[in-house]
C-alpha cells in the first residue's frame, strides 16, 4: 500500500493521509448506499466463501477510471 502522510498548514495544521487506498475509500463512501456495507474487490476476495450475503454493486467511477464494488447484505441465514 502506497500511502503518504503529514501535517498540512501553519495557522490551523491538520494531519492528512493521502494515497490510492484513501482515494478509493473516499469514492466508495461517495457512491455508497445508506445502511449497507460497501466493499472493494480486494475485500470481497478476502471474505468470499464466508458467511456473508454479498451482491455485486457494479462499477463506480473513481479518480483513475472505474472499479467493481460489492454490497454486503448481512450474514447468510440471518435476514
Amino acid at each position: 500500500m502506497d500511502l503518504s502522510s503529514g501535517v498540512l498548514g501553519t495557522e490551523k495544521p491538520t494531519f492528512e493521509i493521502i494515497g490510492p487506498a484513501i482515494n478509493m475509500a473516499q469514492q466508495m463512501e461517495h457512491h455508497g448506499v445508506p445502511m449497507q456495507v460497501h466493499i472493494s474487490r480486494s475485500v470481497y476476495e478476502m471474505i468470499y466463501g464466508g458467511p456473508f450475503d454479498v451482491k455485486e454493486r457494479g462499477q463506480i467511477e473513481i479518480k483513475d477510471g472505474s472499479a467493481v464494488t460489492y454490497l454486503v447484505n448481512g450474514r447468510l441465514g440471518n435476514k
